[in-house]
């Protein structure tokens, strides 16, 4: 598990807003996941994975990609396995903005830890779990039912990205 010192190298909450809601969360439970919400810089669109249609929960739905931890892994540490296993991505936890903690419907009272990262240069995401992947735009997510409740995330995107604009 990654010490304090470490888990201070991932960028701090994208919104005060949003720091007050993972703050709440937190004290109730750790995290059980991360969704690794991927954007590319050259167009500001955003990956997302069509899950496949055997899955237990939300089949062929589009969302986030994300990872369930796995023993005392910290969301980071997920994040970074994650994006490995399922795209072929290497991730860094330093690079990602955490977002307010999101709520898994299809398990009341667990969280995953959203992050949002850019594309690392030169790297291309690799399907090897889900059906199809693909990059949307923010606006074309807005019109999307997503797995997982992801919807709700889109107002943490724009006020992030709206934050970040000069």
């Amino acid at each position: 598990m990654a010490g304090p010192e470490e888990q201070d190298k991932t960028k701090k909450v994208a919104s005060p807003e949003a720091a007050n809601e993972t703050s709440s969360a937190e004290s109730a439970e750790k995290p059980r996941g991360a969704l690794f919400i991927i954007r590319r810089a050259e167009d500001g669109k955003f990956l997302l994975v069509q899950r496949d249609e055997h899955c237990k929960y939300y089949p062929l739905q589009w969302s986030f990609p994300g990872e369930h931890s796995q023993g005392e892994e910290s969301p980071e540490e997920a994040m970074v396995r994650g994006a490995s296993e399922e795209l072929s991505l290497t991730l860094s936890k330093e690079d990602a903005v955490a977002l307010a903690l999101h709520p898994q419907p299809h398990a009341p009272g667990t969280t995953t830890q959203p992050f949002l990262i850019e594309l690392p240069v030169g790297q291309v995401p690799v399907l090897n779990e889900g059906k199809e992947l693909r990059w949307f735009s923010l606006d074309e997510i807005r019109e999307m039912d997503l797995g997982f409740g992801h919807d709700v995330l889109v107002p943490q995107l724009d006020a992030y990205i709206k934050s970040t604009q000069p």
